[in-house]
């Protein structure tokens, strides 16, 4: 169950014009999206991302994602199914991190006239059945970019203004801009980059009682508490760490 590599890297090549020049795209956007696109390589056997969840249903720690390495009290696997809740970061500020700015070249677009808010959803399902575990996973990236006045003619100098300057940075179907006047300006664009999805089987094994081995590859410490699973991935990264899952059957 990796995750999909490119899909961090997808994130930046949404703007145009993204490191193809000197003065209106990111210089460093490449680096950039090889480091976004290399961490998310690393993550291949990690877990992955997310916020709380406030449900509580079925369980005295609810649905919210863990602060802490919980115990691996193990449980009853066979024949349950369970829906991802949340992928969730053991280390917020690292996850936020892999997200940047795609013109953070700029003197004009550093924090706070260019910010970035991003954060990969993650949905589907895990059902086990007679050794096998049957996999449904779709993950998208959400991110949030906001640009001053300074930073949207700085990035687009060929525009009149900074509302034209705003509206050039659409994407249809991708990343939708809107402008707001004000005394600094803000361009805010809201990019949905959807990832690869993930269906198939694999075999799995429970050892010492709390131990689940997917594919003889995978390791995840886990836990069953009535209506909540938790998988703690090993090896992982602090950024990308937990599965909390929710059984429905």
């Amino acid at each position: 169950m990796p995750m999909r590599t490119a899909l961090l890297g997808c994130v930046l090549v949404v703007f145009a014009g993204c490191g193809t020049d000197n003065t209106s795209g990111n210089a460093g956007a490449s680096d950039s999206q090889a480091s976004a696109s290399d961490a998310a390589d690393r993550a291949k056997t990690d877990a992955a991302s997310g916020d709380s969840a406030s449900e509580t249903a079925g369980s005295s720690k609810g649905f919210a994602c863990p602060t802490a390495t919980e115990p691996a009290c193990g449980g009853e696997l066979e024949g349950t199914t369970w829906t991802v809740v949340e992928f969730c970061a053991e280390d917020p500020t690292a996850a936020a991190a892999l997200f940047q700015h795609p013109y953070d070249n700029l003197p004009a677009c550093k924090p706070p006239g260019g910010t970035v808010a991003g954060k990969l959803t993650h949905t589907g399902s895990l059902h086990f059945e007679n050794g096998e575990i049957q996999i449904q996973l779709t993950t998208q990236a959400l991110t949030t970019y906001t640009f001053s006045d300074a930073c949207l003619m700085a990035a687009k100098p060929e525009a009149a203004a900074p509302s034209p300057a705003c509206a050039s940075l659409n994407k249809a179907d991708v990343m939708t801009c809107t402008y707001a006047a004000g005394s600094a300006g803000t361009c805010t664009c809201q990019a949905v980059v959807p990832g690869d999805s993930s269906q198939g089987s694999e075999p799995y094994t429970t050892v010492a009682g709390h131990t689940l081995m997917i594919g003889g590859e995978m390791q995840a410490n886990y836990c069953v508490q009535g209506d909540r699973l938790l998988l703690d991935i090993t090896p992982h990264l602090k950024s990308w760490r937990w599965w909390l899952l929710k059984r429905t059957y």
